[in-house]
């Protein structure tokens, strides 16, 4: 089965994913003191019922990038200029956002930093998402020549999940330092789901729908359990269960992605599913932004948080998005209608009144910025 068409299913789940990405957001504040008491308990199994949406969305990128075909460094170029373009706005808007942000709030952060960004903290953090997915699209073209392979594939994700299990055991028991363990995973595992979320969407294997709730349902009762323990343990909150690079997660998240295969979305997306399904990168740039601005719903009830206060936020977040969406493609039109006015014709203008060294240093980074790829 090809998946080079647009699946009805991929977009339905990356909507259902976005949902989830912000209720983490969301409910992540009643998380940060641990207190064995149900309403702790239950925000916690809220948090881990949405853990899946990260990996999904990776699954989801995989399922289509990987069924793309590269043969030649023209195509690889190609590939790289549609792709990499793409994420790098996507990235370069969030952090815009995250630095207009932090300039509206009054929290003071050096400029270059607010741009350049140590993405690890402030409005910036969630942007990890998209440098990752630039790391993905950079490796791209060679783990699409390993899908080729079926039993390559198949062994590739074998070992995946041997070392994401293994690796917190070596940290753990031999005493390794983590940070660098982890530092290492965070550039793996993520390829992981990449590879995978291609080996099962283009598997003909039919699986049984009720097997996949069932394992669904373990493998988010063993992680919520298990998550709990852990932090009743410790006496503090453990984070161990919450990352993907878990048995747990990766039954859980997989059994979902099948399951969003058997259930009937047609083959291939709607107009209206695809254009919501158009939005959910920009729902993660700016939901952030509007659940720090927007006060609705707020609330320390966890129902009212899932219920009233996520999809309020969802909903005014996919409002922003589809005006961002309509007004790129209002600017596109006007440039193309009005060709002295693209960024190609102002940079021509500009260099042909400079000094004929300058001139051929700015007319060789225009054509690298503006080049076709042809």
């Amino acid at each position: 089965m090809s998946t080079t068409r647009r699946l009805a299913y991929l977009d339905a789940l990356k909507i259902v994913s976005i949902y989830f990405v912000v209720i983490i957001h969301v409910v992540g504040f009643k998380l940060g003191t641990f207190t064995a008491s149900l309403d702790w308990f239950s925000s916690h199994f809220v948090s881990m019922m949405a853990r899946f949406a990260v990996p999904a969305f990776i699954m989801c990128s995989g399922a289509v990038l990987l069924s793309r075909t590269t043969e030649s460094f023209t195509d690889v170029k190609r590939f790289y200029g549609k792709y990499l373009t793409s994420y790098a706005g996507y990235l370069f808007l969030g952090l815009v956002i995250a630095k207009g942000l932090a300039i509206y709030l009054n929290i003071p952060t050096p400029l270059l930093k607010g741009i350049v960004y140590d993405y690890y903290d402030g409005f910036g953090s969630g942007m990890w998402f998209f440098f990752m997915l630039i790391g993905l699209v950079l490796v791209a073209p060679i783990l699409q020549q390993l899908a080729k392979n079926r039993s390559m594939e198949k062994l590739f994700v074998m070992l995946w999940v041997f070392f994401s299990i293994m690796n917190p055991l070596f940290s753990n028991i031999l005493g390794l330092y983590k940070s660098y363990i982890d530092n290492m995973l965070y550039g793996s595992y993520f390829v992981g789901y990449f590879v995978l979320g291609h080996l099962l969407a283009t598997t003909t294997r039919r699986f049984n729908t009720r097997a996949l709730v069932i394992c669904a349902a373990s493998g988010l009762v063993l992680a919520t359990l298990s998550g709990f323990a852990l932090s009743m343990h410790t006496g503090s909150l453990s984070e161990f269960f919450y990352y993907s690079n878990n048995p747990f997660i990766m039954v859980y998240t997989a059994s979902l992605f099948l399951l969003f295969k058997n259930l009937h979305f047609g083959d291939t997306s709607t107009n209206m599913l695809k254009h919501i399904a158009s939005t959910t990168g920009y729902i993660y740039i700016f939901h952030t932004a509007v659940m720090s601005i927007v006060p609705i719903g707020y609330s320390t009830n966890l129902l009212k948080l899932v219920f009233i206060r996520t999809p309020g936020i969802v909903i005014i977040s996919m409002a922003i998005a589809f005006a961002y969406i309509l007004l790129h493609r209002g600017v596109k039109r006007i440039m193309t209608a009005h060709p002295g006015l693209a960024p190609d014709a102002i940079f021509q203008a500009f260099s042909s009144r400079m000094p004929h060294t300058m001139h051929s240093m700015t007319v060789k980074f225009r054509r690298f910025l503006f080049s076709d790829g042809a």
